[in-house]
């Protein structure tokens, strides 16, 4: 969507993901873009203060739909390129002129994964609070950008035990302490945001007290949540073997 501005842009995925439902099909935004339309009370400490820089939205859906999705791109002028999408195992790619979008089916999958097929109707019209959080926490090699979205995310919601504008904590930790990976990556996210770039960044101390709050409430949930055998087990080994997959590994 590099042909329009940052608000046409996620007011275009927003249409987008309406029409969607008016056709039944199910699609959720994800990533920066859903994080920012999520956050209406920090939008412009977001982009104006921080300088988030938006360029496209990506899109979850469905892979039993992949069809009906693709013939309601096509209303919007997209076209699917097939080459491109044969070289990915869970994604689609539809072209319009000199944009792109990326179409995700059924799960998340890069340094970790994340399955949505029994989430992506939680909320609308992004995938829930704790999946975007998630889709961010994930990442091994966490840029600032990265981080500046978790920062807007916790400092605007609670944590809680439900998914209702609630980061699920409950949710958050059933899956986190059932893979040791998982949960090294984000907790190594967790802690380099309130230990590192919480005081890099040219936020108020409100909202720098608050983050760090939330960070130390879902730390403390993980901490004292109970671990499955395998987290245990693998928890042993620790870094000392790879606990992460590559992006890479995820194109045939």
């Amino acid at each position: 969507m590099n042909g329009y501005s940052q608000d046409e842009i996620i007011k275009r995925a927003c249409q987008i993901v309406t029409y969607s439902r008016e056709r039944d099909v199910t699609l959720r935004m994800v990533g920066g873009c859903a994080i920012h339309e999520h956050c209406p009370s920090l939008s412009n400490i977001h982009t104006n203060v921080l300088g988030r820089k938006f360029r496209d939205t990506d899109f979850i859906g469905l892979s039993d739909q992949i069809k009906d999705i693709i013939r309601m791109f096509g209303d919007f002028g997209y076209a699917f390129d097939k080459y491109r999408s044969a070289f990915s195992e869970s994604s689609l790619v539809l072209f319009a002129e000199n944009e792109h979008v990326d179409i995700f089916l059924d799960k998340l999958i890069f340094n970790h994964t994340i399955d949505l097929r029994n989430r992506l109707g939680i909320d609308f019209p992004t995938i829930s609070l704790a999946d975007l959080l998630l889709q961010k926490l994930q990442i091994v090699k966490v840029n600032e950008k990265d981080l500046h979205d978790i920062l807007i995310l916790l400092a605007e919601h609670d944590i809680g035990a439900s998914d209702k504008e609630t980061i699920n904590s409950e949710y958050l930790s059933d899956l986190l302490c059932s893979d040791w990976g998982f949960y090294a990556t984000c907790t190594a996210n967790l802690v380099k945001l309130k230990d590192v770039f919480l005081e890099r960044f040219p936020i108020s101390n409100e909202i720098r007290s608050n983050a760090r709050e939330k960070i130390d409430a879902l730390l403390q949930n993980l901490d004292s949540h109970s671990k499955s055998l395998s987290w245990k087990l693998r928890a042993r080994v620790g870094t000392s073997a790879k606990w992460y997959a590559d992006v890479e590994e995820h194109t045939r």
